[in-house]
């Protein structure tokens, strides 16, 4: 996976005129958010949700998870089978309208999962 793709592909003409061009590898995938449990709460927060999916890391802290622009603290972090992972964290208070879920993995933010974890 490059972070930097264009960057790559300018090298040539880059290097002619004597910069440097630096491209960034990792070694990891994105996340990718596969379900969220519960698809909505109260708009109160402080439930638990569960986000599944693959592609997290193992580590707790080398995630995070928010609603919208609002961070879901972390609670726990469960290795599924078949490399899934499922974290759980605690759902923020207000409204967080939209319902976009995102999990950040080892610096690297899953597409936003749409349609779940909204305020009632």
């Amino acid at each position: 996976l490059l972070d930097a793709v264009s960057c790559a592909a300018e090298v040539g003409a880059v290097a002619a005129e004597g910069a440097n061009c630096t491209v960034q590898v990792s070694a990891y995938n994105p996340p990718n958010v596969t379900s969220v449990d519960p698809s909505s709460g109260s708009a109160a927060g402080g439930y638990t949700v569960t986000i599944t999916g693959s592609e997290f890391s193992p580590v707790l802290s080398e995630n995070s998870v928010r609603f919208a622009a609002k961070p879901c603290p972390l609670v726990s972090i469960a290795n599924l089978s078949s490399g899934a992972f499922a974290l759980v964290c605690t759902a923020p208070g207000g409204s967080v309208g939209g319902g976009f879920v995102t999990v950040v993995s080892r610096g690297l933010p899953s597409e936003p999962w749409a349609g779940a974890a909204t305020s009632r």
